[in-house]
């Protein structure tokens, strides 16, 4: 098939800044005082210089302390509004905690700086395709790809591609990405799944089986394994790789999902209902 996605260079930058509410400011929440301690027990000095917020913003996101990461960052966005890496960072911890709405209005709010951050076009379209907006995350997505043309980008652009039906599309782009990074079981998860999504099913089996058999699988992995076995109406290889990590009733209950997955017709449906599972690999 001729490459319809390695020569984007001319593809616009769409900057989805329509409804760029609160962007302007940071986000709304409390900033700490000076003498406040963070709930790891790391003081928060009393230094409002951008690079010093970033840096105890990341201690505290690296003991996994979010909210005061997101604090600091805040911080740090609000001492000097137009640079770019305290927006970056607000933008990934909001992505992390589910806060997908804040975190599109952080990197609205970068592209408003610079138009052509990948960070910030990639970042902007992921968010979308956490809220169930593949029309949107396209063109920022394609625009990420212009810009960088590095493995992220192409994966994600291959979710948005799988969730708005173009799945051959989805197959190339992840394809790039795999060629970029061959060690993503990730990107081959995902593309494992959009094999199946256009019903070439014993190509998923094999891909998804070659990617759950890797030393550095987990469990998802091999959850997703169960996911094709299922897609292909094979029941019983369903089964037999679902209990190697499941307890009966969990089993019967992916079995069942399953099922329902295969009663879906429209592959953009099928799509979105495997993004939404908390069991299932499609996701940036």
């Amino acid at each position: 098939m001729k490459s319809r996605l390695r020569n984007t260079a001319s593809v616009a930058i769409a900057l989805g800044c329509a409804a760029l509410t609160g962007c302007a400011n940071p986000p709304s929440g409390g900033i700490p005082h000076a003498s406040q301690q963070t709930t790891s027990g790391q003081l928060v000095a009393a230094d409002n210089s951008i690079e010093t917020l970033v840096r105890m913003g990341d201690f505290t996101m690296s003991r996994g302390d979010l909210p005061s990461a997101i604090s600091l960052y805040r911080r740090a966005h609000a001492a000097d509004p137009r640079q770019k890496l305290p927006l970056e960072k607000l933008g990934r911890a909001f992505s992390i905690i589910g806060s997908h709405d804040e975190a599109a209005g952080a990197f609205r709010s970068l592209l408003e700086i610079d138009p052509a951050s990948a960070v910030g076009l990639r970042g902007l379209g992921n968010a979308y395709l956490a809220l169930n907006e593949p029309d949107l995350a396209l063109p920022n997505l394609e625009a990420a790809v212009a810009v960088s043309r590095d493995a992220a980008s192409y994966s994600s652009l291959g979710v948005a591609l799988d969730m708005t039906g173009r799945h051959d599309d989805a197959q190339e782009a992840y394809q790039i990405a795999l060629e970029q990074s061959p060690t993503d079981l990730d990107v081959a998860t995902n593309l494992a799944i959009s094999l199946s999504l256009s019903d070439r099913h014993d190509e998923a089996v094999q891909l998804m089986r070659r990617t759950a058999n890797s030393p550095s699988a987990t469990i998802r992995h091999r959850q997703n394994l169960a996911l094709i076995y299922g897609l292909a109406n094979r029941t019983d290889d369903a089964r037999a790789v679902a209990r190697i990590d499941l307890d009966d009733i969990s089993v019967e209950r992916s079995l069942a999902y399953y099922a329902m997955l295969q009663r879906i017709e429209d592959s953009r449906r099928r799509a979105a209902a495997i993004g939404d599972s908390s069991g299932a690999r499609l996701d940036p």
